[in-house]
């Protein structure tokens, strides 16, 4: 939080919004965002670029490979269920 308010950062990305209370957040003007929400917020922002950002990582995983469900998958695992059902509604590009 310190680095964030001396950096004078705009927003946090972060799981752990429970350590990051809005009210003093909002103090700073930081404003705390959940990683699936800032995904989302991305790809409405620029769906082609970041289905293709997508598509490089996916590329990268090698050891073992994964298939864009797979892929998918591991995303919604990690707590990125609607970044997930985006990309579900996608996968033919991934």
């Amino acid at each position: 939080m310190a680095a964030a308010i001396v950096g004078h950062a705009d927003a946090i990305v972060t799981f752990n919004l429970k350590d990051f209370p809005d009210a003093i957040m909002r103090g700073h003007n930081i404003e705390v965002v959940h990683p699936d929400d800032f995904l989302v917020a991305q790809h409405e922002f620029a769906p082609i670029r970041m289905l293709s950002v997508v598509k490089e990582n996916r590329a990268r995983l090698r050891k073992p490979p994964r298939s864009a469900a797979e892929l998918i998958a591991t995303y919604e695992a990690q707590g990125l269920p609607q970044l997930g059902k985006l990309l579900r509604s996608a996968i033919a590009s991934l």
